[in-house]
């Protein structure tokens, strides 16, 4: 009953007018990529091209494996892959699907930095903090300080910056301001209908490596500032995804295990396939793939009930 309340729902119609078919076939590819990216993830991104590849900048390919969908991002805080995570500022579509990793990473950052993930602001000093590191004040004196500096004849200071050029000779001072604490991660945010995530991604989520990287502020992205945040946003807009040049595992991340070869050859031809799908910027693509996927499923189930009660049971499958 369930599969046929799922078949008599209305197809709903997206900004791009995206078929039944099309949506089928974009669930079929990914979960083809889910499954040989099981089998040898562990091989691929733990390798010193992988770990060479990702570097700020570089535009990933991101699997929302519960979802069954493909988020474009960036790689904004490059690691060792072998370290087992980087930091990655995607565009999402939201889905009826997300499991509950962001939220498991929330909880985990918060614990790594509480004082950042309550309100972003920097470490206090403890009240009982000794402000002079042990350290006896002087008077306030004009003797006192001359005493503390050998008895040379100190002279009276102004607010002006030339007083305090003149004590260093002259030299020009630059003026120094506090950087804004790093944000907590992951970060969620809306620019205009387009929602993003950033947050630390273990390498084994990354499907695929472009050979394209776009300029960014890494760290002020990191910093939270807004203006850069939305420019890489935009930044990973741009990338038109039908033309995306991958990194191919075997001859540029160098992978050389013999034994998986076929099932990279595989996967990338089915990737290549994906990122051709027209309807990578459609807002509702999440809703469509959880609608597909859900049938698919939920068909796969009855199917295997049915076929415990033999051929008689599979003729009444709908």
């Amino acid at each position: 009953k369930a599969l046929e309340k799922l078949r008599e729902k209305p197809w709903p119609e997206t900004p791009s007018l995206l078929t039944r078919e099309e949506v089928e076939e974009y669930v079929d590819l990914s979960m083809d990529i889910e499954r040989i990216t099981r089998m040898i993830q562990d091989d691929v991104m733990p390798s010193r091209g992988a770990s060479a590849a990702l570097v700020n900048g570089r535009i990933v390919l991101i699997g929302r494996g519960g979802a069954s969908l493909t988020d474009v991002g960036v790689v904004v805080k490059s690691k060792d892959a072998k370290a087992g995570e980087c930091v990655v500022l995607k565009v999402v579509r939201p889905s009826p699907l997300d499991d509950l990793d962001a939220k498991k990473k929330h909880a985990s950052s918060a614990a790594r930095h509480p004082g950042e993930a309550k309100n972003g602001s920097a470490p206090t000093k403890s009240p009982g903090a000794d402000p002079f590191g042990g350290m006896k004040p002087m008077g306030k004196k004009a003797n006192d300080l001359e005493d503390a500096f050998g008895g040379m004849k100190l002279k009276a200071m102004t607010k002006k910056s030339d007083d305090l050029e003149d004590m260093f000779g002259g030299m020009k001072l630059a003026k120094k301001h506090a950087k804004q604490p790093l944000i907590a991660l992951p970060h969620c945010g809306q620019m205009g209908a387009v929602s993003y995530v950033m947050a630390e991604e273990d390498v084994r989520s990354i499907v695929a490596i472009s050979k394209v990287k776009i300029d960014l502020n890494a760290d002020e992205v990191l910093r939270g500032t807004e203006g850069k945040i939305t420019l890489a946003v935009q930044g990973v807009l741009q990338i038109n995804q039908a033309s995306l040049e991958l990194m191919d595992p075997i001859s540029d991340l160098k992978v050389n295990r013999i034994d998986i070869v076929s099932l990279i050859r595989e996967r990338q031809t089915y990737l290549e396939r994906l990122i051709k799908f027209r309807g990578w910027d459609d807002p509702m693509m999440g809703e469509v793939v959880a609608m597909v996927k859900s049938e698919k499923v939920l068909r796969a189930r009855v199917k295997m009930i049915l076929a415990r009660s033999g051929d008689e049971g599979l003729s009444r499958m709908p």
